[in-house]
């Protein structure tokens, strides 16, 4: 959804994006409508990046197993004593995988967590070449209901807005939630995938009213905005968000957390969008959360 998703390399990026806006200007001089099937297109398709000899090590130290998520496998690894503790779920953002949040891992199962994390729809080794946020919304639901005792949800980016999505479907039976990096408005995001490939504000009105008429207008993008749906968390929830982060602004946590119940920002500073999920200070301020008690009284349904 923004140019650092689209290849491995800025040489690609700029090449990918380059080719991408030719033809988005060749089709929209043609047709409004045909331009915006092929931005809807371009919008549902995560990039299919390799693993790297890190990640592919981590995921042979995890169990893996796979579930079946809206007719389409989900590839699932779980980390830790199978009969041990709570379960944490890791939740990657558009773009990436299992292993995304995998420095999360050995610190939550020294403290005798199990982990499972997963590849979203059309991520990594699960199935599928496009998705939304309602299918990877409706995966973070099944893997949360799947995962036995769960402590906690601990999601990033595009992950962290599907999990409220998943919570305001069904509430999700975490006891705590952690957002890493979350936007506050859906509309925003398909307002920085115009501005990144040049489109008409006709081509990416119409891009969005053909994903609403796909989910039968059950409904619209407004009703997506993690600031609407923020509010309806109950458990108590940690933000954090890092003052360098150009792809989602600080000001998005300030927005959210001013609408949540029981939650509390956390700033950090140098870190930006990505190397918020692997820093250490930022770990262990999760880590420090998680040890606060949280009464399981607290969790069910809506």
């Amino acid at each position: 959804m923004n140019s650092s998703t689209l290849a491995r390399s800025p040489m690609q990026v700029r090449a990918l994006v380059g080719l991408m806006r030719i033809g988005f200007l060749a089709s929209t001089s043609l047709s409004i409508p045909m331009a915006s099937r092929l931005a809807l297109r371009l919008f549902l398709t995560p990039p299919k990046l390799r693993l790297s000899p890190w990640q592919r090590q981590l995921q042979s130290q995890g169990r893996v197993e796979t579930l079946n998520v809206d007719n389409a496998a989900l590839k699932v690894w779980h980390y830790g004593d199978h009969n041990g503790g709570d379960a944490i779920v890791l939740v990657h953002g558009w773009g990436g995988r299992s292993t995304s949040l995998g420095r999360f891992i050995d610190p939550l199962v020294k403290r005798g967590f199990r982990v499972v994390a997963f590849d979203g729809p059309a991520h990594g080794a699960s199935q599928g070449r496009r998705t939304d946020m309602q299918a990877f919304a409706s995966a973070i639901s099944q893997v949360c209901g799947a995962a036995g005792p769960l402590r906690a949800v601990i999601a990033h980016s595009f992950g962290a807005a599907c999990t409220l999505i998943a919570n305001a479907r069904q509430r999700l039976p975490a006891q705590q939630i952690v957002l890493l990096s979350c936007f506050s408005d859906a509309i925003w995001v398909t307002e920085s995938f115009a501005e990144l490939m040049r489109l008409r504000p006709a081509v990416i009105a119409g891009m969005r009213r053909l994903l609403e008429q796909a989910h039968d207008d059950r409904w619209k993008w407004e009703d997506l905005a993690p600031q609407r749906l923020i509010p309806l968390v109950q458990q108590p929830m940690l933000l954090v968000h890092d003052q360098d982060d150009e792809e989602v602004p600080v000001i998005d946590g300030s927005r959210l957390v001013a609408g949540a119940g029981n939650a509390r920002l956390i700033t950090t500073k140098g870190l930006g969008h990505l190397k918020i999920v692997k820093d250490k200070a930022v770990i262990d301020e999760v880590l420090e959360f998680l040890s606060q008690p949280a009464p399981r009284q607290a969790v069910g349904s809506n």
